[in-house]
C-alpha cells in the first residue's frame, strides 16, 4: 500500500509545483482591466473581403492583405456594404451626387442595376 502511494507521489508533486510556478510567473500579477481594452478596441477589416472582422491589426486570412480600421473618424461603423470617402477622395475620384427626382429623360440609356430605398434615412 505504501509502495503505491510513493509511486504516485512524485508525478502529483511535479504537477502541483508546475501549476504553482505557472501561476506565480504568468497569472499572479496585478489584475487586468478588460473594460479599458474593450472601450479602446478597434475593429479591423480587409478592403477586399469586408466580411473579415477582427479586433486589432493583422492580415486577411483569405488574401493576406493588411487589415484596415473600420469606421470613420467619428468612430461609427458604417457596415460592410457602405462606403465613406473624404472630400479630397471624392474630388480625386470625381464622385458626383444629385437628389433623385422625376423627370423626362433627354436621352435613352440602358444600364443594368438595382435601385433600392434607403430605409435608414
Amino acid at each position: 500500500m505504501i509502495m503505491n502511494i510513493k509511486k504516485y507521489m512524485v508525478p502529483v508533486l511535479a504537477v502541483v509545483i508546475g501549476l504553482g510556478l505557472g501561476y506565480w510567473i504568468w497569472g499572479g500579477g496585478e489584475g487586468h482591466a478588460h473594460e479599458e481594452e474593450v472601450a479602446g478596441a478597434e475593429i479591423y477589416t480587409c478592403s477586399m473581403h469586408p466580411q473579415i472582422r477582427q479586433e486589432g491589426p493583422g492580415q486577411c486570412p483569405i488574401c493576406g492583405m493588411d487589415l484596415i480600421p473600420v469606421g470613420d473618424k467619428a468612430g461609427t461603423d458604417l457596415g460592410p456594404g457602405a462606403v465613406s470617402m473624404t472630400e479630397t477622395a471624392k474630388a480625386l475620384a470625381n464622385i458626383q451626387t444629385v437628389a433623385v427626382r422625376y423627370a423626362v429623360p433627354e436621352e435613352r440609356l440602358t444600364l443594368s442595376g438595382r435601385i433600392a430605398v434607403n430605409e435608414d434615412a
